[in-house]
Parts: structure tokens; C-alpha cells; sequence
């Protein structure tokens, strides 16, 4: 796959108004090679080999605003109007989104958003992403564009805690998904997806911090005319982390997450809930030039399936390093 891409934007600061422009366009190219095998007393077979290429041509515009009403009331509203031709077929698509912040008290923000959306546009990008610090939830699979609703409450009630209570509502058109370890994917119409997530943060003193999310997940789609939940969707998900912050610019994060019991594309095929433990962290240079990170993720090899009979990664070790200049 290669990518290229420009991007230009402006701000222009009118106190109470700010406003930004911009533009880009791109071509992104891709190849796909696939070969399916049979096993005969444990030798391969090759069976099928398939090949494609396909070529996007892509460009965005945008105008967006953020008006300062009072130190209590914030709006921000955007338009962005993209076009793409993939393989010689055009796509236009109009994406408007708004939103408004409000502070009834000290301590407390109350935001709410509506978003329209193309996820993959969002990569390597100068224009705005989310409105008034709102993002919406990740997409994971391919969709032509998602509908975003956000109401989201943040609250600081004491110098050490701190709490946020977010619901969002997604609708999505065209989504469809690829299945590890299956040759066919999943596609939905209608998908709809409702979160409501509670996350608590605390500062325990020192560098030492504790932050803890649960959320609860609605879906529905239609997959081959059978309307239902969307599958690998988990109605229960959770996540619970300690953070260790030195002043020698040196984080450690011990993060265990929960996800529920969940339905698969396949009929009466249930993946069981699941607890899995990542341990990670970072070191920067004094003068920000050099950044280090290293993780070990599903520290205990926990057994979990990402679709039935397909476990997800086993142990595994990640390092990376990063040179700024």
C-alpha cells in the first residue's frame, strides 16, 4: 500500500471568533495478494491464488468555527465536502458537524456534538478532528461514512478525582468487517451502535495515578436479511489502570482490561468473556529528542478468541524507539 498526501490549512483569530480553513488531496494504491491451502497428510496444497489492485484518488475541503460566546459557553461548527474516485467511480460526501460546551459550575463541563465522518480521511491530516475536544468512538472494519452523536459530562471534584460520563450514539452506512482466520467477511446494513462509559480517575499522590472505565454497549444491524445484535460486539467492556509517572520523564502503566461475552458471525457461537494484563511505558530525553517505549501485552497468555476457534496474540513483546530533530 502506498500513500501519498497534502495538506495545507489556515487559522485566523478574530477574537471571540476563530476560524480555520483548509484543504488536501491525495491517491493512495493498493495490492492484494491472497493464496488458499489444503493440508494432505500435513503438506500444504495450494488450492486458489487471487491478486488485486485498486486506486483512490481522494480530496477534502473545510471551513470550521469556534465562537467564545463567555468563559462558560463555547460552539463550534465545521463543514468539510470530500471527493473520491475509487477505480473510476466518484463519491461525494457532504459532512457537517456542531457543537456546544457549557460550564454550569466550576469543575464541571457539559458537551455535547453531532459528527459526520469518513474515519480513514482522519489519518495525516491538518484539519480539525472532533468538535470542542469530542472525538468519536473508533470504527473497527471499513464503512463509507459514520453519524456521530456525543453528550459527554466531565467533572472535577477535587483536586485529586476526577469523573466523566459519555454516551454516544453512532450510525453507520456500509459497514462491513473482515474475519481473522475466515476467508468471507461480514457486511451490515442499518449498523447502529449505543455506548454509555463511566471513567473515574485518581490521583493517589506522588506520581502514582488510577483510572477505571466501564461501559455498556447496544447494536443492532441487518447481516443477510436478519436483522439482530452486530457480532464481536460485547454488551459489557471494562478497563482498569495504575500509572507511574518519575519526574525523570520515565511511565509505567499496568492496565487490565474486560471484555464481555459476545456473539460471532457464526450461529449459536458465543466467545467467552475475558481478562487480559499489558504492562508498558516510556522514557523521553531531556530535551524531547529521543522517546523510548517498550510493553509486554497479554503478559500472561491468556487464551482469548477473537472468532471461534481463531485465538487472538499470544504473549507479546513490543519495542520502539524515536528520534525527534
Amino acid at each position: 500500500q502506498d500513500l501519498l498526501k497534502a495538506s495545507a490549512s489556515h487559522i485566523v483569530g478574530l477574537e471571540p471568533l476563530t476560524i480555520e480553513y483548509g484543504g488536501e488531496y491525495g491517491q493512495l494504491r493498493s495490492r492484494t495478494d491472497s493464496e488458499l491451502y489444503a493440508f494432505s497428510r500435513g503438506q500444504p496444497i495450494p488450492v486458489a491464488q487471487t491478486s488485486a489492485d485498486s486506486r483512490l484518488t481522494f480530496g477534502r475541503a473545510w471551513i470550521d468555527a469556534t465562537f467564545e460566546a463567555t468563559e462558560e459557553l463555547r460552539f463550534e461548527a465545521g463543514l468539510f465536502g470530500s471527493t473520491t474516485d475509487v477505480d473510476g467511480a466518484d463519491e461525494d460526501l457532504l459532512a457537517p458537524r456542531f457543537g456546544a460546551a457549557f460550564m454550569p459550575w466550576d469543575g464541571q463541563w457539559l458537551r455535547a456534538a453531532f459528527l459526520r465522518e469518513r474515519p480513514e480521511e482522519d489519518a495525516f491530516t491538518l484539519a480539525p478532528i472532533g468538535v470542542l475536544g469530542l472525538r468519536s468512538n473508533a470504527v473497527a472494519g471499513d464503512v463509507d461514512h459514520v453519524d456521530t452523536t456525543i453528550v459527554r459530562l466531565d467533572s472535577e471534584w477535587s483536586r485529586r478525582f476526577f469523573t466523566s460520563l459519555d454516551y454516544q450514539h453512532q450510525d453507520f452506512d456500509a459497514l462491513s468487517f473482515s474475519i481473522p482466520g475466515y476467508i468471507d467477511g461480514v457486511s451490515v446494513d442499518d449498523a447502529r451502535l449505543d455506548r454509555l462509559a463511566v471513567t473515574a480517575n485518581l490521583w493517589l499522590g506522588g506520581g502514582l495515578g488510577a483510572s477505571a472505565t466501564l461501559a455498556r454497549t447496544w447494536s443492532d444491524g441487518t447481516i443477510a436479511g436478519q436483522a439482530g445484535d452486530l457480532p464481536y460486539v460485547p454488551d459489557w467492556s471494562g478497563q482498569f489502570a495504575i500509572t507511574y509517572v518519575d519526574p525523570s520523564r520515565v511511565k509505567v502503566t499496568a492496565r487490565e482490561t474486560y471484555l464481555g461475552s459476545r456473539g460471532s458471525h457464526l450461529a449459536g457461537a458465543t466467545l467467552d468473556d475475558a481478562f487480559v494484563t499489558d504492562v508498558f511505558g516510556s522514557w523521553e530525553s531531556e530535551d524531547r529528542h529521543l522517546a523510548i517505549n517498550a510493553g509486554v501485552f497479554n503478559l500472561f497468555d491468556d487464551k482469548v478468541e477473537v472468532a471461534p476457534l481463531i485465538p487472538t496474540a499470544q504473549r507479546t513483546l513490543r519495542f520502539s524507539m524515536q528520534a525527534r530533530f
